[in-house]
């Protein structure tokens, strides 16, 4: 039995307790929760609805009445219970005017006022949940005869209509009306042909001993129009000697039988297809692929005459391929004017404009008949007398769907018909060109495989470097001829054996060694060997097998005269290198000695400080020393900076930021309050570039601020972006590679050479997952 909810309502605790322990110790089915006040009670009934609320009358802030009052404002329909000490008449009776379902005076016998209770509970709720199954039930019926798109009657055996209702003039055009008065009769209006089987089977209805049973057939409705319906009948037992009464229902099928129709034609159109495809794909004679298209698009349009054709590589043009539809003489007559011409550019023509029509991969109309689809080069003559023979004295129409390869044209399916008549199942034909396409396209791409294999066997063979492939059990699958030539061997004495059945067991085991290392790292191994005073370099790769196993491809190729020339440039390295060096040591001892020479005169010249001669020596010797550092970066081959100037940093991120941006739309740069300081704009600028560009190409952040911290020596330029960071690993990697000067970190590298240039320093900080910061220290203008 469902939970019935209850709320009681009083403001004595004890009682509250007392009733709730015994109510449902008395009924398993009782839910009931307790409020000491109405105002409480209101509150809980928003959140939670109840069947059964039994209030107290006499209750501080709200009595139980004017309790009972919000809750018919509030259109609350639950069963209320007035359970109250005060036993005054008028009290009653203002409660039941109130709408209280029931009044229940507290005192006597507390099991016999209990057992009231209850029953009033159990009364009340069954009755109210029966009145609303029936209202239900009554909004059920009353949606299902509304709704009801069928006609539900009952008759006698002799055929009188009792009951006839429903979608009547829908369905047969009459009123229900006419069909009671028996004008028509049902008989009347059921499909002549039809009507003699409905018979017999009326006849069974009475002698078989199931009582239901169904049939479709047709109707002739009152407008002319035919009608299927379905009709389920069902014998009612009746009293003996009374006449056997019949009813059932009548629904409209026609729909649903032209949805079955179109379903069953639409699956043999899809077997046909289906059919021709793969007997299609299994055919290598084109005029035999023709031939079957042409009989199964026949088969579909009886009416027409069908042509296809197809282009031929050998020609390099499309001809007709096969005729479907004329008798022998007829096609006799076509095939001799056709000869002519049975060599034709058409519309593969991609100038054509009327080319376009072969490529939609639609049935098109042809406009110009059969005089287009000979791309004009039948002769007048020819053509007229082909119209008047077989084309129906002229009065015919073209349509044709293209075989479209790479979106060209590449024959197609010509369909001529007497005027008037329409192209049958043209979703199939035009489902069955798709296809043939696309059968066409695989077999020449197996053409084309097959020609690209010769290709690469021919310069496979004509390469002078030994290549070979070997599958995962190490055996050889390819040579070329340079490789047999190599071995002294056949090509059929290498294939299927392995490196231990061809050379010395030394040289094979180090052949299979770094086969198996290919195998198992699946990465690219070189290896130079020493052979005969020849130095030989192989390189071993994975190859993807067809069967899907990874096999191992080789290249050996003769390296000596290659190891010369680079043993040689190595050499003229090293020496250029070595005079490098020597000019390099010798500008820096010379600068040296220079620079102390300066010192001297620097010194003398202060002593005769602020005469003409004195600022113009000064001046001198700082254009000297300016010249001695350009001679030592010249020397060293470093970036040399340009004319040092005083830059406003703020002015030149700007300008940065200004070109970046475009390339980051989506990147918020911000840019802090920056110094002042000397530098080269242009290396400068390189930096802040070279900085930001990696923030847009590997750090994957939203944002990235440029900030500056001002230091008692130096000035820290900071740019924080909050991407992806750098790992340890990577941070390792990159001062590894900044240490050893390599060129994968040139970028890095000359960033940092123009900061060190500028007498500044870097230094970055990163957390996986949480962005990098770059820290760059300038040294302060020094006045």
């Amino acid at each position: 039995m469902s939970k019935v909810k209850i709320l009681l309502v009083d403001d004595e605790q004890n009682f509250l307790t007392a009733s709730k322990i015994y109510l449902e110790k008395r009924r398993d089915n009782y839910h009931i929760e307790t409020c000491l006040s109405a105002t409480e009670a209101l509150a809980l009934l928003e959140k939670n609805p109840f069947e059964v609320i039994i209030s107290d009358y006499q209750m501080p802030n709200m009595t139980g009445l004017a309790f009972l009052k919000e809750l018919k404002k509030r259109g609350d329909t639950s069963i209320f219970i007035v359970f109250t000490g005060k036993g005054r008449e008028e009290v009653a009776m203002e409660a039941l005017n109130l709408g209280a379902d029931y009044y229940l005076q507290k005192g006597g016998g507390h099991t016999s006022q209990f057992t009231e209770l209850i029953n009033l509970i159990d009364q009340s709720v069954a009755k109210k949940r029966t009145e609303k199954e029936l209202r239900e039930s009554e909004l059920r019926y009353r949606s299902f005869v509304e709704s009801f798109q069928g006609i539900a009657f009952r008759r006698r055996i002799d055929g009188i209509l009792i009951l006839f209702h429903g979608a009547v003039k829908e369905i047969t055009g009459y009123t229900e009306e006419e069909f009671l008065r028996g004008k028509p009769l049902w008989e009347e209006i059921i499909f002549p042909q039809d009507l003699r089987e409905l018979q017999k089977l009326e006849k069974g209805i009475y002698s078989i001993s199931e009582d239901f049973t169904h049939r479709e057939y047709r109707i002739v409705r009152k407008d002319g129009k035919i009608r299927w319906i379905r009709e389920y009948l069902k014998k009612i037992p009746v009293p003996a000697k009374q006449a056997t009464i019949i009813q059932g229902t009548i629904h409209d099928i026609t729909h649903h039988k032209k949805v079955e129709e179109e379903r069953e034609r639409y699956l043999q159109e899809l077997r046909l297809i289906n059919d021709t495809i793969i007997r299609v794909s299994r055919m290598n004679d084109n005029d035999e692929i023709c031939q079957l298209i042409g009989k199964t698009v026949h088969s579909l349009n009886k009416e027409a005459y069908i042509f296809v054709s197809l282009f031929d590589r050998d020609i390099g043009a499309i001809r007709v391929r096969a005729i479907v539809g004329l008798d022998e003489k007829e096609l006799l007559l076509i095939i001799n004017l056709l000869g002519e011409l049975s060599e034709y550019s058409g519309y593969y023509d991609e100038k054509d404009e009327e080319a376009k029509l072969y490529t939609t991969g639609k049935i098109e109309f042809i406009p110009g008949g059969l005089n287009h689809l000979t791309a004009g080069k039948l002769s007048p003559e020819s053509l007229e007398k082909i119209e008047r023979a077989i084309l129906w004295e002229g009065n015919y129409s073209a349509y044709a769907i293209g075989f479209a390869l790479e979106d060209k044209p590449y024959g197609g399916i010509s369909l001529l018909l007497p005027k008037g008549k329409e192209v049958q199942h043209q979703t199939a034909i035009e489902t069955l060109a798709s296809h043939i396409s696309i059968v066409l396209q695989h077999k020449q791409t197996e053409e084309q495989l097959t020609i690209s294999k010769h290709r690469l066997n021919a310069f496979i063979n004509s390469s002078s470097d030994l290549i070979f492939l070997k599958d995962n059990h190490f055996k050889h699958l390819l040579v070329n001829e340079a490789y047999c030539q190599f071995l002294a061997k056949k090509r059929e004495e290498i294939i299927g054996k392995t490196d231990f059945e061809l050379l010395p067991d030394k040289l094979a085991r180090q052949c299979r060694q770094s086969d198996k290392k290919v195998l198992e790292t699946k990465k690219m191994t070189v290896v130079e060997e020493t052979s005969e005073n020849k130095i030989f370099e192989t390189q071993k790769f994975p190859v993807k097998l067809s069967t899907g196993e990874t096999g191992i491809g080789g290249i050996i190729r003769e390296i000596t005269q290659k190891k010369k020339r680079i043993q040689s440039l190595q050499l003229h390295h090293d020496f250029v290198q070595e005079q490098r060096d020597e000019l390099e040591a010798f500008a820096s001892t010379v600068a040296h000695d220079i620079r102390s020479k300066l010192q001297i005169i620097s010194a003398y010249n202060e002593l005769n400080k602020g005469t003409e001669y004195s600022t113009k020596i000064d001046l001198q010797i700082k254009e000297i020393n300016r010249f001695l550092e350009n001679l030592l970066e010249l020397a060293k081959q470093g970036k040399i900076l340009g004319n040092l100037e005083v830059i406003n940093l703020n002015h030149l991120l700007t300008e940065v930021i200004k070109d970046i941006q475009p390339l980051a739309p989506g990147l918020t740069i911000l840019q802090r309050k920056l110094p002042v300081i000397k530098g080269d704009p242009i290396k400068l600028r390189q930096v802040f570039e070279n900085l930001l560009m990696n923030v847009v190409k590997h750090a994957e952040a939203s944002k990235v601020e440029i900030a500056a911290e001002e230091n008692e020596e130096d000035y820290s330029i900071s740019i924080q972006d909050n991407g992806r960071g750098i790992s340890q690993e990577r941070q390792q990697r990159l001062l590894n590679l900044l240490a050893n000067k390599e060129h994968t970190a040139s970028g890095l590298l000359i960033v940092t050479k123009v900061i060190e240039a500028h007498k500044g320093r870097i230094t970055f900080e990163s957390t996986e997952g949480k962005g990098t910061k770059v820290i760059i220290s300038f040294p302060k203008n020094k006045k």
